[in-house]
């Protein structure tokens, strides 16, 4: 391959990332930061095939596909606790007020803080 197709790679890969940082826009951000990690993907590919390295491109495919994994593993804990806590707090309702974990009577159940704390940091060791 030639310098000029590793150049029009390196320039695809760049509006890709850029892309990705889009992601953040309100209503059309997933569409750019899906087509910005395409881009990558595709200057990925055509940087690995110019150097003749194929184990490039595999690294790369993996770590977004493990990303994607992590990201919806971290998504499943965060409502599951989320749905945990709510149901702590509905069966507890007619108890009435009880100790909220920071010194004194609350709305919150026994453990519930750390509960909740402890199943957002478990989902962030997933991600």
């Amino acid at each position: 391959m030639s310098a000029a197709t590793l150049r029009q790679a390196k320039a695809m890969g760049g509006v890709g990332s850029i892309l990705v940082l889009l992601s953040f826009v309100p209503f059309v951000g997933f569409l750019f930061g899906l087509a910005g990690l395409v881009m990558v993907l595709l200057a990925v590919k055509r940087i690995s095939e110019a150097v003749s390295d194929r184990e490039i491109f595999r690294n790369v495919l993996m770590a977004v596909i493990l990303q994607i994994v992590g990201s919806a593993i971290s998504v499943f804990v965060v409502i599951g606790s989320f749905f945990a806590f709510v149901g702590s707090q509905v069966a507890m309702a007619p108890f009435g007020p009880s100790f909220d974990g920071f010194g004194g009577p609350g709305i919150l159940g026994a453990g519930a803080v750390m509960a909740v704390l402890g199943s957002l940091l478990a989902g962030l060791i997933a991600m």
